[in-house]
């Protein structure tokens, strides 16, 4: 981190919308923290280190890619005419 840098903190939740208990539900990503109300993303791609998470009704992202590289969770939000990425190292607290 460098001086002025903006902290952007977020919370991901993975649940199914479905009330009723169906197993065949999908799964959907809820992201809050960062708008007023929860954004929900729908599973896209997944890879056994690596899934994407897409709202095409969301004006920036509509797509968010996890990837696991080693300690690294790499995350990549974009739309068709930005891209940012971030990432997060796992730390050990003492």
């Amino acid at each position: 981190m460098q001086q002025g840098d903006t902290i952007i903190k977020e919370h991901l939740r993975i649940k199914k919308l479905d009330k009723l208990g169906n197993i065949n539900a999908p799964w959907f990503r809820e992201v809050s923290g960062v708008n007023e109300s929860p954004t929900l993303f729908e599973k896209g791609e997944m890879a056994s280190k690596s899934f994407t998470a897409v709202n095409f009704q969301n004006e920036f992202p509509t797509h968010i890619r996890y990837s696991l590289l080693n300690d690294t969770i790499i995350a990549n939000v974009s739309n068709k005419s930005m891209s940012i990425t971030y990432e997060f190292v796992k730390t050990v607290k003492n």
